[in-house]
């Protein structure tokens, strides 16, 4: 390995971000990077987004305030250099958007989020932001107009559904905003379906048995297929009352005394689901 190569630390710190939650040995890796100034090349923007990444990640796991602000502060200023480096990006662009929005200055997480989309219009994450940052501005309809293009886009993705729910309860009352819940049931029913049958054609697989569900709310994490793979999109459930969850636990139970087969998330899709249409 050559002692400036810059791709290795940078490939140990997405490892790093990615499977281990390893921050600081991630903002380590990136910050040799950093070190190595010009000589990093095309690699010093993304490692400045790399520290940006790990520091919005610290501030949504930090539980004091003053902490929080600072992992905010940090990874704004992180973003902002990557910015300043490669304003072309669209991938840096987004995640300086998104972390404007994050410490909620809205007005200025528009001018990069449509840089960003000038360059990649059909963006699912862009156009999320986007539609989240409109309907921040109370633009509902516009919002939802926005959600539209993309879910033709992307008809099957969880999240940009649960949006919609919401925009539609604001916008036309709960009728309609049910009426996209069960549209989402019978897309949770087929998914499940799917999965199912997958399992049972694979006779050397066991399916697990169904573990107790996590009620731990998460937040609103940094996520691009750069530093993390996501599947479906229904991975990040929102932050609800445990009341909440152990209702909508006990309705789908009722669905049916079998076994929960498959993977976790299309069992927490569909808890999510129950307590979306709870709610509207």
């Amino acid at each position: 390995m050559r002692p400036q190569d810059p791709i290795p630390p940078l490939l140990a710190a997405k490892l790093c971000i990615n499977q281990l939650h390893w921050l600081e040995d991630a903002v380590t890796l990136s910050a040799g990077v950093v070190a190595l100034g010009e000589h990093a090349g095309e690699s010093l923007p993304r490692a400045h987004l790399a520290i940006g990444l790990c520091r919005s990640l610290q501030a949504s796991d930090a539980t004091l305030k003053a902490d929080r602000d600072e992992f905010n502060r940090r990874a704004l200023q992180s973003l902002r250099k990557a910015h300043a480096l490669d304003p072309e990006d669209p991938q840096i662009t987004f995640y300086l958007s998104l972390q404007l929005a994050l410490i909620r200055q809205v007005s200025e997480a528009m001018e990069p989020l449509q840089s960003a989309l000038n360059v990649r219009g059909d963006d699912l994450h862009s156009l999320h932001l986007l539609t989240l940052l409109l309907s921040a501005q109370k633009h509902y309809q516009h919002a939802l107009d926005t959600l539209k293009l993309a879910i033709n886009q992307h008809p099957d993705n969880f999240n940009l559904l649960f949006t919609k729910v919401k925009l539609e309860e604001v916008l036309f009352g709960p009728a309609a905003a049910l009426q996209t819940c069960a549209e989402m049931l019978q897309l949770w029913q087929s998914r499940y379906d799917f999965t199912r049958l997958s399992e049972e054609d694979d006779t050397s697989s066991i399916p697990p048995e169904p573990g107790p569900l996590s009620k731990k709310p998460s937040g609103l994490y940094l996520t691009l297929p750069d530093f993390q793979e996501t599947e479906t999109g229904s991975q990040s459930a929102p932050s609800l009352a445990v009341s909440r969850l152990e209702q909508a636990m006990s309705e789908v139970s009722a669905i049916s005394s079998a076994h929960r087969h498959g993977p976790a998330y299309i069992w927490t899709t569909l808890e999510r689901i129950w307590l979306q249409a709870g709610m509207a």
